[in-house]
C-alpha cells in the first residue's frame, strides 16, 4: 500500500490550534490547522484535498510504501554545544584588563562599541565595530521570524535566541546578558569570570519553552526574542515579548 509522507527535511511543530510545517531544504514554512495534520497522519487524504494538492505542488510530500522508514532530519533538544561565546564590549573599558579576566575562553564574535584596535587584545572569527543604538533593543510589531536554518533552530531549542552564549561587558566592568540589558550578572572588578560564567547559564538557557505563552507557540524556535523588553514592561523575566501580537491559543494575530 502506498501512502504519503513528508520528505526528509520537513519538521512539523505543533502549537495549540495550528501547526508549522518547516521545510529546511527550501527554507520555507507553512501554517496549517492542527486538524489538517491529524487527518494527514490518519491518511484521510480526501478530507484535506486542498492541502494535499498544495503540499504536492510545493514538493513537501513523497509517496512511498506504507512501512518504508524515512530518515527525518534530527534535532537534539539537550545538545551540549561548545563554549565559544559572542562577546559585546562597551566603550571606555580597559581591554587589557578584560582580556586577562576572560582568560582562554573561545570567542566566536566580538561586537565592540569603542574606537580602540580591539584586534590587538582578542582573537575572534568575526569582529564588528558598532555604535550603541537603543532602538536595537526592540522589534517591530508583528511576528518576526528568523532564518529557517537547522543549526539556528537547534540552537534555539537549547538557548535563548538573543541572550544565548552572549556576554556583554559594560564600561563599569559589569557583566550583563547583552549590551542593552539592565541585569547585572557579575562584576569583573570583584569576581572571577568563571563564577560569573556559571551564573550566566541561567540567562543563556532561557529558551522559549520557559516563556509564558511562547512555550505553547508553534513558532517558538524560529522567532526572535528580546527578554529585556519583557522585563522592562512587567518586571517579569518570563513574560511574552510585548512586541509580539500572535496568539497561539487562537492561531491569529491580535493586531
Amino acid at each position: 500500500m502506498k501512502v504519503y509522507k513528508f520528505h526528509q527535511f520537513i519538521r512539523v511543530e505543533r502549537g495549540i490550534v495550528k501547526s508549522l510545517i518547516i521545510d529546511f531544504l527550501k527554507k520555507d514554512i507553512y501554517h496549517v490547522d492542527n486538524k489538517i495534520i491529524k487527518d494527514f497522519e490518519n491518511r484521510e487524504y480526501a478530507k484535506i484535498k486542498d492541502f494535499m494538492d498544495s503540499a504536492l505542488e510545493e514538493d513537501l510530500l513523497i509517496k512511498v510504501d506504507e512501512n518504508r522508514w524515512i530518515p527525518y532530519i534530527n534535532f537534539n533538544k539537550d545538545k551540549k554545544m561548545n563554549i565559544s561565546i559572542e562577546l559585546e564590549v562597551d566603550k571606555r573599558v580597559n581591554l587589557e584588563f578584560i582580556k586577562n579576566k576572560l582568560g582562554p575562553i573561545k570567542i566566536a564574535v566580538i561586537r565592540y562599541y569603542g574606537e580602540d584596535d580591539i584586534e590587538k587584545y582578542f582573537f575572534a572569527d568575526k569582529i564588528k565595530k558598532e555604535k550603541i543604538n537603543f532602538k536595537k533593543c526592540s522589534i517591530k510589531s508583528g511576528k518576526h521570524l528568523m532564518e529557517i536554518d537547522k543549526n539556528l533552530y537547534e540552537f534555539n531549542m537549547n538557548y535563548n535566541p538573543c541572550w544565548g552564549k552572549r556576554i556583554a561587558i559594560t564600561k563599569d566592568n559589569k557583566v550583563r546578558p547583552c549590551i542593552y540589558s539592565e541585569i547585572v550578572v557579575g562584576d569583573l572588578l570583584s569576581e572571577e569570570f568563571s563564577l560569573i560564567l556559571k551564573r550566566m547559564e541561567k540567562y543563556w538557557k532561557l529558551t522559549k519553552d520557559k516563556i509564558e505563552i511562547c512555550k505553547d507557540c508553534e513558532f517558538r524556535y524560529i522567532c526572535f526574542d528580546c527578554r529585556e523588553l519583557a522585563l522592562r514592561k512587567s518586571n517579569n523575566l518570563y513574560e511574552k515579548n510585548p512586541k509580539c501580537f500572535y496568539n497561539p491559543y487562537t492561531g491569529e494575530s491580535v493586531k
